[in-house]
């Protein structure tokens, strides 16, 4: 009996989801959630070593001997490819899931405590940071320009040397990608469902192309675009005109950066496997299915009603497009007496004094105002993640055909109640001066450009896996 072709050369099985990954001389190296990087054997998929970290291992890149990649435990390590032992390792204010870049002795990575930073890459010594408006993704080094994405809905272009921006492109959701660069234009995924093509000179669209859900970090060769997506599949796209060529389906998300090496396509799904596809069997034997139906479809398999806006993306959007940031970001001013200031400022969780005053002075009268200012987030970041959840509670809205005001209400609502609480947090204890937080009113199109029809089915599907994996990281 003839063995029936497959595109499928070997898989290897980790402990837990895998993450991008880079092939050199090879040899293939990858992150695991089970908090190990692997190196295998390209040709057979064995096993040659593994590293432990503190936590969930991202997108390694390699460099002169060297792989470096970020961890969930704060930190960016630097390892001997031969052996996996540790040369040096970097700490952040936050997880590290980037990819980073090595360029000209300097490793380019991102951080959760938004900022993307240059670190020398023999010895892990910082040379310069630069703060985005939130998570920094991974990125790409071509020609003194770093481009890179951040969970603030921009792709960023900066001077290598300086860290200066040289300009920054809109998406219409967060961008959680890494960059590709080829022949001028820059390319990238992002979470409103769209590979982006856009010129790196003026920071302009050149086209765009629509998967089934959120995309991410593409890896460029041979005229084509290869990128994975939240919708289970690999996607191969011309590099051109943005068409498709061809899609494989996994079992799970496809959030890994692909490798391309010798006509063969690797990258890592969520349902734990490593996947090699031979690109040219792939293009026989993967036919290029109906854009429509493949598009009404969600990582699940099933087609949803029309207009079906997912109770995830909706609760999603309000954490990173608007509420939420809204009201962690405040900062207002206030008249104490200067007593009041001392205790704030001393024993309290702080604020901003415009003047100074000597207690010793002769003049002095602590009884007198003056003004400070308070920047919220010192006051709610304690438990700001839980506090969040606890009042936007999408178990309130119930699954099926909802209004647009309806949406709209719930959303408001759970802002008046989150900004009701906080207002209940005090600044001085022991005078009971409350903390000021203002609310606001929010339209559907303000979390998401395209949420802007009258109804909606509302639908639920994926929310205690969503609960229980992605909402772990924000």
């Amino acid at each position: 009996m003839t063995k029936e072709k497959t595109p499928l050369k070997w898989k290897f099985r980790a402990g837990d989801s895998v993450s991008s990954l880079a092939v050199v001389d090879g040899v293939v190296y990858f992150g695991s959630w089970d908090n190990h990087l692997y190196a295998l054997d390209t040709k057979t998929g064995e096993e040659k070593w593994k590293f432990k970290a503190g936590d969930n291992v991202y997108n390694p890149a390699v460099s002169d001997g060297v792989v470096y990649f970020g961890s969930k435990d704060s930190h960016l390590y630097a390892l001997d490819i031969k052996t996996g032992e540790e040369k040096w390792k970097f700490k952040a204010g936050d997880g590290v899931s980037s990819s980073p870049a090595v360029v000209d002795g300097v490793v380019y990575f991102g951080s959760w405590d938004n900022h993307l930073y240059a670190v020398d890459a023999k010895t892990g010594e910082e040379k310069w940071k630069f703060r985005a408006g939130d998570s920094v993704s991974s990125l790409a080094v071509v020609d003194g320009v770093v481009y890179f994405g951040s969970w603030d809905n921009h792709l960023y272009a900066l001077d290598t040397k300086t860290g200066e921006e040289k300009w920054k492109f809109k998406t219409g959701d967060l961008v959680n990608s890494s960059p590709a660069v080829v022949d001028g234009v820059v390319y990238f995924g992002s979470c409103d469902k769209h590979l982006y093509a856009v010129d790196i000179k003026t920071g302009e669209e050149k086209w765009k192309f629509k998967a089934g859900d959120n995309v991410y970090n593409p890896a460029v060769l041979d005229g084509a675009v290869y990128f994975g997506s939240d919708d289970n599949h690999l996607y191969a796209v011309d590099i051109k005109t943005g068409e498709e060529k061809w899609r494989f389906k996994t079992g799970s998300y496809v959030y890994s950066t692909p490798a391309v090496v010798d006509g063969v396509v690797y990258f890592g799904s969520w349902d734990n496997h490593l996947y090699a596809v031979d690109i040219e069997l792939a293009e026989k034997f993967v036919p290029v299915k109906k854009v429509e139906e493949e598009r009404q479809k969600d990582s699940d398999g099933i087609v949803y009603e029309e207009n079906t806006l997912l109770k995830r993306d909706l609760l999603y959007a309000c954490w990173n497009n608007g509420p939420a940031d809204d009201i962690y970001k405040q900062s207002y001013e206030t008249e104490v007496t200067h007593e009041q200031a001392d205790y704030i400022e001393n024993q309290g969780l702080g604020c901003t004094r415009f003047e100074e005053f000597d207690p010793d002075a002769d003049d002095y009268d602590p009884e007198e105002t003056e003004k400070i200012e308070i920047d919220v987030e010192d006051y709610v970041d304690n438990d700001f993640k839980n506090d969040f959840f606890s009042r936007f509670d999408t178990d309130e809205l119930e699954s099926g055909e909802i209004s647009k005001e309806e949406i709209e209400d719930w959303i408001n609502s759970s802002v008046g109640r989150l900004c009701e609480l906080f207002r209940s947090f005090t600044i001085h204890d022991e005078d009971q001066i409350y903390l000021q937080v203002e609310s606001k009113e929010y339209k559907l199109e303000d979390l998401s450009p395209d949420w802007t029809d009258d109804k909606y089915y509302l639908d639920d599907k994926k929310m205690e896996y969503f609960i229980n994996t992605s909402m772990e990281d924000w």
